[in-house]
C-alpha cells in the first residue's frame, strides 16, 4: 500500500512540476506590450464611438484571449458608469452590443487585465475614460503608453 501511495504521489508531483515549468516558460516567452490602442468606429453612428481597447506589441500584432475569465453582464451593470458605457460603446442593436462587450472583454480585456490587474468593470471604465478624454482628436485609433498616457499619434512609429 505504501508503494502504491508513493507512486501516486510521485505522479502528481511530476504533473505539478510539468505544469509549473510550462507556465513559467509561457510567461517568460510572452512579449511585453509596447502600447495600448483605443479603437474607435462609426458603426450605426455619424460620430465616433468606442470599438475597443487592446494592448499591442511593437510589431503591430496583439495578444488575445489571455485568460478564461468569463464576461459577466450582471457585473458590468453594477458599474456606476454602465449607462455612459451604453451611450458611447454600442452596436446597432442591444443584442449585438452585449455580444460586442463579451467579445471585447474575452479577446482584449483579459489581456489588459493580465498586464494591469484590472477587473472587468475597471477595463470598461478605463476604456470609457480614455474615450471621453481623447475622442476630440477625431482619429479612428489613439495610442497610449503602458501608463495610459497619450502618445503623439502623428509622430509615433508603431513598428
Amino acid at each position: 500500500m505504501i508503494n502504491k501511495l508513493q507512486t501516486i504521489y510521485n505522479k502528481k508531483i511530476s504533473v505539478f512540476h510539468t505544469w509549473i515549468l510550462f507556465f513559467c516558460l509561457s510567461m517568460l516567452s510572452m512579449k511585453p506590450y509596447a502600447f495600448y490602442c483605443l479603437a474607435l468606429q462609426k458603426w450605426c453612428s455619424h460620430d465616433y464611438k468606442i470599438h475597443g481597447l487592446w494592448p499591442d506589441y511593437k510589431d503591430a500584432t496583439f495578444p488575445s484571449y489571455c485568460s478564461n475569465i468569463p464576461f459577466d453582464l450582471d457585473q458590468l451593470k453594477q458599474s456606476p458608469k454602465y449607462n455612459e458605457i451604453l451611450e458611447k460603446w454600442y452596436d446597432c442593436n442591444m443584442d449585438d452590443t452585449i455580444a460586442l462587450y463579451e467579445h471585447e472583454w474575452l479577446k482584449h480585456g483579459t489581456c489588459v487585465a493580465l498586464q494591469t490587474g484590472f477587473t472587468q468593470n475597471q477595463f470598461f471604465e478605463k476604456t470609457l475614460e480614455l474615450f471621453e478624454s481623447y475622442s476630440y482628436l477625431g482619429l479612428s485609433e489613439i495610442y497610449f503608453d503602458l501608463n495610459f498616457t497619450n502618445i503623439d499619434n502623428y509622430n509615433y512609429q508603431i513598428t
